[in-house]
């Protein structure tokens, strides 16, 4: 375990000539195999400031170059999916943002995201304005979330107003259950106020940033990529099926997680994770024809 760590670290060093810590973050930018162009950002700040990080760096992203990406982050680091027309200067993506400017961005960036519907319907049952029962019968879930739906255009009509005919950021009232949810999403889901620390620190140096443009990802990028990637299989019963195939496609014994030539499969995948074959779906066509058309035979 202790060699495999140590590997690991001198691994990701030699890729990137240095090491993610609380005083230096690092920029890697590669192509993936689909021919994509990711962005990893080694920040080991947590998950809510880098949560926080990569939704105000996605909306930034957005009105720069009017073009709507794909973010996530980990407790490691934050992964932002770029396009062709994102040509930059890497080092430029530390001073996308200040510590003056981000909490109107990422409120804007809130209000867009899953975090702030759900927020909502959570703040409005404390503050009992949704009843979760009624008559004596619990409320259906799927009623609660029209009923939020309707209470949340009644009070911020912005929301659900269509955003073709919305000029400019969206104007957030001055309403009691808005501004606690505003509040909840930028200070418990998310971490503002570390936020704007780290950002405050790089703009005053104390935090050493490392851009690095490299060929294949390294070790500690692969490790952010599959923590996501396992994060869309976890969630694949809310959000639709994620599939990761490897690079390489290799033939594994489910019984014996026996690996052609690569060793054990527990190595690649923990046991929370489930790999299950997949049939072709024209030979399973086939199966039911014959097995109807062996059914009519007289």
């Amino acid at each position: 375990g202790a060699e495999q760590a140590v590997e690991y670290v001198v691994a990701g060093r030699a890729v990137l000539r240095a090491i993610p810590t609380q005083q230096t973050i690092i920029a890697e930018r590669f192509f993936d195999e689909a021919g994509g162009m990711q962005l990893v950002i080694h920040s080991p700040f947590g998950g809510r400031i880098n949560k926080a990080w990569g939704l105000a760096l996605r909306k930034r992203f957005c009105r720069s170059f009017n073009f709507e990406l794909q973010a996530a982050a980990t407790d490691n680091g934050l992964n932002i999916a770029l396009a062709e027309q994102h040509s930059f200067p890497l080092a430029d993506v530390f001073h996308f943002l200040n510590a003056e400017t981000v909490q109107p961005i990422l409120e804007q960036a809130a209000l867009a995201s899953p975090i702030f519907g759900t927020r909502w319907r959570w703040d409005a049952n404390r503050a009992l304005a949704l009843l979760r029962f009624q008559g004596g019968k619990k409320v259906p879930p799927q009623i609660q979330r029209m009923r939020s739906d309707d209470l949340l255009a009644s009070v911020f009509p912005d929301v659900a107003a269509c955003q073709e005919n919305i000029v400019g950021d969206r104007e957030i009232p001055d309403h009691p259950l808005i501004n606690q949810t505003v509040r909840d999403c930028l200070e418990e889901a998310m971490d503002f106020d570390g936020l704007a620390v780290v950002l405050a620190r790089i703009h005053r140096g104390e935090i050493r940033c490392v851009a690095r443009d490299t060929v294949e990802p390294s070790a500690l990028a692969h490790e952010i990529l599959n923590a996501l990637g396992r994060a869309g299989r976890a969630g694949q019963a809310a959000t639709g099926l994620s599939i990761v195939i490897p690079g390489v496609p290799v033939g594994c014994n489910l019984n014996t997680k026996a690996v052609s030539d690569d060793g054990d499969l527990a190595i690649i995948f923990s046991e929370g994770d489930q790999c299950l074959p997949l049939a072709d779906p024209l030979t399973t066509l086939f199966d039911q024809i014959e097995v109807a058309g062996r059914a009519v035979q007289f």
